[in-house]
């Protein structure tokens, strides 16, 4: 390598084919999706409700299911980028849990420890009116149960029925397990409060937190309903859901997010008082997962008018309170599909957003899957799927509910899961909420176009080319974010490259062609050559 050689690189058209974003990644299991568990001829009892990737970068699922024969057990399974069960993880890569003392009900939630081991949820989300039992369980890294953890303080008794217990890690290695206190004084005032509980690292319950342990915000006849939890860099929680005022249990009438202190205490520099509060006067709106990301929060949910339908919406705000108005419309961005919602999102490193969420078929009058791939301020990224969105699944036109989304470590890869129920199952047509015939995981292509064409656009110019530790690009316009490829198509990880005032290190490359995405559109071919 000549380190002398810094001609301007005058780019031709050149062709590359790769796989398609937003499409099934038909080296995943099945041709894209992994269904398990179904049993169309008993009830349903099989159901997927939390999923997570490793530090090794596998994926383990939890729920419970009917499938082993047992009396609804409680399952963990964990399976490989490329859907292969991980043979050493429980009995070839599903550990079953019946339900006895320790394990009651199914999983509801499960997250990684900080000493590579995992922490469950579990316990029943409908007891008795009278109180419910919920456990935190150390899972060891082959699925067997760790004793002794927290010494029996991690399982709690709550005093009435609770609905959408959920579980999350703070970057400190706090558990926080989070749920809706269902109040029953009567059925015209039926409503829901706010609760949380919070562990240390080892499972013992934090006694500091809030009133021994247990944190509550609500207040008689209102129906506050928190479905997701995220962290700022300073462990301060926020819980994202929908509030409504007075009676109409479960109708939400605009997102509600809440902000709560590592310490329990109500964040009172959030928003108002410690409570985000959307609502345009015209619409209900709910959210139902929220992320953090540079100091901003980006939640998702539904928007309903009566004379619209219900429409998917994405969120952003910042640790303040207050909308970013770049991004959407004043904070807002709206799916334009009737009968549709998002339920979970995930956020790549350059801050482009994948959702996941449901649509109903016009045929069935079902619900389909779907993903929606939007940009850091908001706009539909059309080069993604169809115009932005994946073609809606239907698993034999069944109802199908998502639950998680993910992206894979390498940045390659959508992994989505959700549960479904057979319309003519033993349910009679008429699925359990908590519990489905079978549970599904799929895999979508990321950032991987049908076909790159290297074009002849000099708004952006690489030198030197051939390159060895550094390569400027001279620009008309701003750099937003560049993605980097191989010539097979796959992705290689923009986190690891240095790129300052338009220099780009590509040290860590060993020898060889790749080619440069900038933008959305514009891609160059360089070559990395040392002697």
């Amino acid at each position: 390598m000549k380190k002398s050689l810094t001609f301007i690189f005058l780019v031709f058209f050149q062709s590359f084919v790769f796989s398609q974003s937003g499409t099934f990644d038909t080296q995943f299991f099945d041709g894209g999706k992994f269904i398990f568990f179904e049993n169309p001829d008993v009830s349903p009892n099989s159901s997927a409700d939390d999923m997570i990737m490793d530090n090794n970068g596998d994926f383990l699922v939890c729920g419970q299911s009917s499938n082993s024969g047992n009396n609804n057990p409680a399952f963990i399974m964990k399976f490989s980028a490329n859907g292969q069960l991980v043979e050493n993880f429980g009995n070839g890569g599903i550990a079953y849990f019946a339900e006895n003392s320790t394990v009651q009900g199914g999983i509801l939630a499960i997250k990684q420890l900080n000493n590579g081991n995992f922490v469950i949820l579990t316990g029943s989300v409908f007891g008795s009116p009278n109180s419910t039992s919920l456990s935190v369980l150390e899972i060891g890294q082959n699925g067997e149960v760790i004793e002794n953890f927290g010494n029996g303080s991690g399982t709690f008794t709550i005093p009435g029925n609770i609905s959408s217990a959920r579980m999350e890690i703070s970057p400190q290695g706090k558990i926080w397990v989070f749920f809706n206190k269902i109040n029953l004084p009567n059925t015209f005032t039926t409503s829901s409060n706010v609760y949380a509980v919070q562990f240390n690292q080892d499972g013992t319950l934090n006694t500091t937190f809030s009133n021994a342990g247990l944190f509550e915000f609500g207040q008689d006849e209102t129906d506050e309903r928190v479905f997701g939890l995220a962290f700022d860099n300073n462990e301060n929680a926020y819980l994202s859901g929908g509030y409504r005022a007075g009676s109409g249990f479960g109708v939400l009438g605009e997102v509600f997010i809440l902000g709560v202190q590592s310490t329990g205490q109500v964040k009172s520099d959030f928003a108002q008082n410690g409570v985000f509060r959307f609502n345009d006067n015209v619409a209900s709106y709910g959210s139902q997962s929220i992320v953090f990301r540079n100091d901003e929060l980006v939640f998702c949910g539904f928007r309903f008018q009566s004379n619209e339908g219900e429409k998917a919406i994405i969120g952003k705000i910042t640790t303040q309170g207050l909308p970013v108005v770049s991004f959407g419309n004043a904070g807002i961005a709206l799916l334009n599909q009737i009968n549709s919602t998002f339920v979970s999102i995930a956020i790549d490193n350059v801050g482009r957003i994948v959702a996941l969420g449901s649509l109903t078929n016009s045929d069935t009058n079902d619900d389909d899957i779907i993903v929606a791939k939007f940009d850091e301020n908001g706009e539909l990224q059309t080069n993604f799927g169809s115009n932005g969105l994946t073609q809606p699944w239907d698993l034999n036109n069944n109802e199908d509910k998502p639950k998680r989304i993910l992206l894979s470590n390498d940045g390659l890869g959508i992994i989505a899961s959700g549960r479904g129920f057979s319309v003519n199952g033993g349910s009679g047509g008429n699925p359990n909420l908590q519990t489905g015939d079978y549970g599904f995981v799929l895999k979508y292509n990321y950032n991987q176009p049908s076909s790159i064409v290297e074009n002849s656009n000099t708004s952006f110019l690489l030198f030197p080319n051939p390159a060895s530790d550094l390569i400027s690009i001279v620009s008309q316009t701003k750099i937003v974010d560049f993605l980097i490829f191989d010539v097979s198509g796959k992705q290689i990880d923009a986190s690891n490259f240095n790129f300052q005032n338009n220099i780009l290190d590509i040290s860590n490359l060993s020898n060889g062609t790749y080619v440069l995405q900038l933008g959305a559109t514009v891609h160059k071919k360089f070559v990395v050559c040392r002697e």
